[in-house]
């Protein structure tokens, strides 16, 4: 197993699959989530065991049938850690067992706010979003504990590490992480979030406490500002794509910020869709800018060719005031903060 690092985000282990012969998908009815976890308990034990216990384990069951790739995350130094869930083969989880799975479909992140641990999942405008049990499709959602979704054929299991063994007994296991408080914040505008509900202190199941899980609205669509136009009144920063003979300029608000925005050639993406979408070194989802705390942040999206900021060759990237962006090694992106940014809307969720 890997050693931690001071430097910076690690991932733990990438993804091991198995070679078993690819199905039909769905052949049978979905399992519920404690049945999933139940049955491939025996395997995920170990796993569980092996990652830190303040990190997580992300694990994934095609076809309720087989276990067949897994991931660790636990953060370094300062910065968040991340993984890009698809079929591509960069991905650091790859799902690669049902088509109808984007190339890099999900963005996960371990963080920290205070001296809590939160894992973040933001759907990377595939148009499928992920589902997660009983409250339907999802484009975003973040959780101080474990977490279980749906994408396409494959059930996903976020789950959190511990200081403390974990039993033989998969229900007394399930018992650790079925606990769950669900906030759905999809019918509110991001700036305008009303405070959660206290934790009580006898919000513990064994030596965990409840997941607080809250369901956000997902990405919003970028302003391209056309030339000789005012910026809008809200726009707290810029992002200018650089061209042969021109240069493309783009509003960020704070609610892109905080919702996250996508960088690359293909349609769904914020920026670069129509300016790089004849370069072919830049990946289809390249990068992702998302707002976390008072950084905004530069997350490489397990691109091909890789991504730099300021000359440094980078997955992940804290882009300050100013900042030059590299996509590949054919088009660079201009970041520029022209306010401060407002309290952070979510901030008091997380603490």
């Amino acid at each position: 197993m890997s050693t931690r690092s001071n430097t910076g985000p690690i991932i733990f282990d990438g993804t091991e699959r198995t070679e078993a012969r690819l199905r039909p998908w769905p052949q049978q009815e979905a399992w519920a989530m404690e049945k999933i976890f139940s049955h491939h308990y025996g395997p995920l034990k170990p796993l569980l065991e092996a990652t830190y216990s303040d990190g997580y384990l992300l694990a994934a069951v095609h076809d309720n049938d087989e276990l067949t790739a897994h991931a660790r995350l636990a953060p370094g130094g300062d910065m968040c850690a991340t993984v890009i869930v698809g079929r591509h083969k960069r991905a650091h989880l790859q799902l690669d067992r049902d088509p109808t799975i984007a190339l890099r479909h999900l963005h996960v992140r371990l963080t920290r706010f205070g001296d809590q641990r939160h894992i973040a999942v933001l759907d990377l405008k595939t148009g499928q979003g992920f589902e997660l049990d009983g409250h339907g499709i999802c484009r975003s959602a973040i959780a101080d504990g474990a977490l279980f979704l749906r994408i396409g054929g494959y059930a996903l299991m976020l789950l959190p590490g511990s200081a403390e063994p974990w039993p033989d007994d998969p229900s007394q296991a399930w018992e650790r992480v079925a606990a769950a408080s669900v906030d759905d914040r999809r019918q509110l505008h991001s700036g305008s979030l009303a405070p959660p509900v206290p934790r009580s202190s006898s919000s513990k199941v064994a030596f965990h406490e409840i997941s607080q899980i809250h369901i956000l609205p997902g990405a919003s669509g970028m302003l391209r500002v056309p030339d000789g136009e005012a910026l809008p009144e809200e726009t707290v920063g810029v992002l200018t794509v650089l061209k042969e003979d021109d240069e493309v300029t783009y509003a960020v608000t704070s609610e892109h910020l905080e919702r996250g925005l996508l960088l690359g050639r293909y349609r769904r993406c914020d920026v670069g869709s129509r300016e790089m979408r004849s370069l072919g070194v830049i990946s289809r989802v390249h990068l992702l800018i998302i707002r976390e705390g008072e950084r905004i942040l530069a997350l490489d999206t397990a691109s091909t060719n890789g991504t730099s900021i300021n000359g440094v060759g980078t997955g992940i990237a804290d882009l300050g005031d100013e900042a030059e962006i590299k996509l590949g090694v054919r088009s660079t992106v201009r970041w520029k903060r022209l306010k401060a940014l407002a309290n952070q809307p979510l901030a008091h969720l997380l603490n």
